[in-house]
């Protein structure tokens, strides 16, 4: 169903950081693997005749009308993507990490080119330094597929070997819906009444045209079933969620309330390429909140849903830019 990449790396030396790497994480990412994939590289790409089998097309910069097949948001700009990059999270001054995740079968395929674009990522260098112009390269130390679920790791790619290719269309690493469903119940089973969430990274979520700071828990799960939807659809060839489920988790959402929360605001300095300059956006919120879970829940038989989606948000990122790092949450439960 989808697989989880952590990337280990060591910058060559000391760079100084901007506070937030999402988007040049995400820049880079992009750039390269057009770079790899492409021989039309002015061309509009749904221009492009190759654009129904592009790996660019269908994992970075997916269309809706590449899939018309499909109907389901057909007419929009665009959808969620196979894929979710994280920020770096620094170790120290020089050693970090970062995950990508790649969601469905064609992605999962691609792991290889994934490995390809991670180590131009590290000979090209993550942005600039901006006190001497020198790009920040970094060499790739490992990466590794990661379960968090069944607390399991694969090695994929070690510094001084080869590649570790599969053989099959799945790595025993890979997180299946039966992962999601098996700890949802154990979570479940505990009937916490309180939820904690951080919010690890700027989210953003919008509710009725407006940004909220204390994030609703029905506006959470609403953004949750909205992205899975489309995942479903596009890239797991499952029926998307039903309507009459999608109304049922929602008003037992409703009943779980905020209890208390600690948050910030939040902005993103993100480059525009369309404009060709820097821009602030936002603004998102950064922070804990606590929701407290009445009784009343646990007598609904879609109290499991509630908690599968978490999961499915913990692993997707939530709100606006998720590709790009932002919506990046954990939770526990007491």
């Amino acid at each position: 169903m989808m697989r989880q990449l952590e990337i280990y790396g060591i910058f060559n030396r000391r760079y100084e950081l901007k506070d937030w790497m999402g988007t040049t994480v995400r820049g880079v990412f992009g750039f390269v693997l057009r770079r790899l994939v492409c021989n039309r590289p002015n061309m509009n790409c749904m221009h492009c005749r190759n654009r129904y089998k592009c790996p660019y097309m269908l994992i970075f910069d997916t269309n809706p009308r590449l899939f018309a097949e499909m109907g389901i948001g057909y007419k929009l700009e665009s959808i969620t993507k196979p894929y979710v990059l994280s920020t770096l999270h620094m170790i120290d001054d020089y050693r970090f990490k970062f995950y990508l995740t790649l969601i469905g079968k064609y992605a999962k395929m691609q792991e290889h080119l994934m490995v390809q674009v991670i180590h131009r990522m590290a000979k090209l260098g993550l942005g600039r330094s901006r006190i001497n112009g020198d790009r920040r390269c970094f060499s790739v130390k490992n990466i590794r597929g990661v379960n968090f679920l069944r607390d399991m790791v694969e090695d994929i790619y070690v510094d001084g070997d080869a590649y570790i290719p599969f053989t099959d269309v799945d790595r025993e690493v890979d997180i299946f819906e039966d992962d999601i469903i098996a700890e949802a119940e154990k979570l479940r089973s505990k009937e916490p009444s309180i939820i904690k969430i951080e919010f690890r990274t700027p989210t953003m979520i919008i509710k009725n045209g407006t940004v909220v700071k204390e994030i609703p828990f029905s506006a959470l799960m609403k953004n949750i079933m909205r992205k899975l939807t489309f995942i479903r659809a596009y890239y797991l060839q499952k029926k998307p969620l039903d309507l009459d489920y999608v109304k049922s988790v929602a008003a037992l959402a409703e009943k779980v309330s905020i209890d208390s929360f600690l948050v910030k605001d939040a902005w993103i300095n993100k480059y525009s390429i369309e404009r060709r300059k820097w821009e602030r956006v936002g603004p998102f919120v950064k922070g804990v909140i606590f929701y407290k879970v009445p009784k009343e829940v646990y007598e609904s038989e879609y109290a499991d849903e509630l908690y599968k989606l978490l999961l499915w948000g913990q692993l997707l990122h939530v709100g606006k830019m998720a590709t790009f790092g932002a919506g990046e949450y954990v939770f526990e439960v007491f």
